[in-house]
């Protein structure tokens, strides 16, 4: 069965709301990190939360271990930092590289710390589970080492931007997940499927609609009959002699209207009347009429004369 817009734009509207809920998933788990985080501890390589890798783990602290940087004393410094007891050796048995791990529990939330690339030759340890994949068992250090390690301390406070951030991308999300539903209902079924939808928050129309090419020059009547006509601008871009067409088209929806910016990107010029209206260094911008357009023996007379006819 083939695909109208509406379609595509519920389904749209689908993955902006899951990409929604991952990222509220996300600032919860910022949230409990800013508040049960110690005050300092040392800086991990890689932070990763459940939504950004399939993990049965909230959050996960990556430590690659550094050439200058002996493992036992980042281990011995993470656990006191973090309260950590007890430490386990995985070792991959593909790779043969080993890791260190260790989880610790924020009420409901569960942090896995991961200290990676460490030679097995520093610690003793206890295989006591094969999964085919991995072998790991309980571990501990050959000998005492000095407690210095290479790296800097941080702070929760550097989790609160990412908690910010996820704040300010749920929002958009939600508002994109909103928009793709509107015009869902509201744009016709036999609309032409377009190549790229882009919902554009923020900018002087709500959804971005591209078709990439219109050989035959009917694509701009079919989109005019079906939701409106409010006149067309052009573009030729100086360097490479590109043609588009573009228009904003206000379509009545169920909840409100929406304005709707559709783009041509490889339209055929010949068909279109055009007069200049302005110039930039990289650009020619136009209006574009043709003789079944409403408005085209007003927009001749208005702009054939002073502008001229190109």
């Amino acid at each position: 069965m083939r695909k109208t817009i509406n379609d595509l734009l519920l389904s749209l509207g689908e993955s902006a709301q899951e990409e929604r809920l991952n990222l509220n998933a996300d600032m919860a788990v910022y949230q409990k990190l800013v508040k049960e985080l110690p005050r300092l501890f040392p800086m991990p390589d890689e932070f990763y939360t459940k939504t950004a890798v399939a993990s049965d783990y909230d959050a996960m602290f990556v430590y690659i271990v550094r050439k200058d940087e002996h493992p036992e004393a980042l281990r011995i410094i993470v656990s006191m930092m973090m309260g950590l007891l007890n430490w386990e050796i995985e070792i991959d048995k593909a790779h043969m590289c080993a890791s260190l791990r260790s989880v610790k529990y924020f009420g409901n939330y569960i942090l896995l710390i991961k200290l990676v690339g460490v030679d097995t030759d520093q610690f003793e340890y206890n295989i006591t589970n094969d999964t085919g994949t991995l072998l790991t068992g309980p571990v501990k250090c050959r000998k005492f080492v000095e407690l210095e390690i290479p790296r800097e301390d941080v702070s929760p406070e550097v989790f609160y931007e990412r908690l910010k951030t996820c704040s300010y991308k749920s929002l958009i999300y939600s508002k994109q997940a909103y928009i793709c539903s509107v015009a869902a209902q509201g744009l016709p079924s036999q609309l032409p499927v377009p190549d790229e939808i882009v919902p554009a928050l923020g900018l002087s129309y709500d959804l971005d609609l591209s078709y990439i090419t219109d050989n035959r020059g009917r694509l701009r009547e079919k989109i005019d009959k079906l939701i409106g006509y409010e006149g067309w601008s052009a573009v030729i871009d100086k360097q490479t002699g590109f043609f588009s067409l573009h228009t904003v088209v206000s379509v009545p929806c169920p909840q409100h209207i929406i304005k709707v910016r559709i783009n041509i990107l490889n339209a055929k010029g010949e068909m279109e009347r055009l007069f200049m209206v302005a110039e930039t260094p990289e650009r020619l911008v136009y209006r574009a009429t043709r003789p079944s357009d409403p408005d085209h023996k007003e927009i001749v007379a208005m702009l054939g004369g002073s502008n001229g006819n190109c």
